[in-house]
């Protein structure tokens, strides 16, 4: 497994806890005391934030091909449908991390659903679970794409919508909350509303 972490740099500027005051020969002063334990708060909550990193990227799921891992579940496409090992129609999803970078800097993991063997959504997020883009499908067929860039308070988004022979019917943009999904509102269409 590869661990990626990406460092915080912090400049400070301590004096040693052995350094007395020169002029009066006593122990260091309040405001001494006060950026000794900002220091060490900070060192602290840096420590913090990178055992959260490494938490989160060892969660994240193994670097291979979909085939790869089509092979690791025994699953097999045969016209557009994908079966399990005994032959059924499989319905569940399938997620890798693709070893490419998104717009966050940070590896895309990808999960692709199914249900009933038909492809329903391929989505791609971060391993902080921050989205990306996704497409999405109602019967095989694919229905709408959407990018996803997200600012301080706001993720803004980017969509093509298409019309039942695949070739595309319209296309817009949005912004919804930071908190909200932009999946979600493809998922059920309601971006397409009238």
């Amino acid at each position: 497994m590869q661990l990626s972490i990406n460092p915080l740099y912090v400049s400070t500027n301590f004096k040693s806890n052995n350094i007395r005051n020169q002029n009066s020969g006593q122990k260091d002063s309040g405001s001494e005391k006060a950026v000794k334990a900002a220091g060490t708060v900070s060192l602290l909550g840096l420590a913090g934030l990178s055992a959260y990193g490494i938490a989160i990227l060892k969660k994240k799921p193994p670097r291979k091909t979909f085939e790869a891992l089509l092979k690791e579940k025994n699953l097999v496409f045969k016209d557009n449908i994908l079966f399990d090992k005994l032959g059924n129609k499989f319905s569940g999803s399938l997620t890798r991390s693709t070893g490419k970078k998104g717009e966050t800097g940070f590896e895309m993991i990808e999960t692709k659903l199914f249900n009933n063997g038909k492809l329903e959504e391929q989505i791609y997020k971060d391993c902080f679970n921050n989205e990306l883009k996704g497409t999405f499908y109602k019967d095989g067929k694919i229905v709408s794409k959407v990018d996803v860039f997200s600012n301080g308070r706001d993720k803004g988004f980017s969509f093509i919508k298409y019309r039942d022979d695949g070739t595309g019917s319209s296309m817009g943009h949005g912004l919804v909350k930071k908190s909200k999904s932009v999946f979600s509102i493809f998922r059920n269409n309601k971006v397409f509303e009238r």
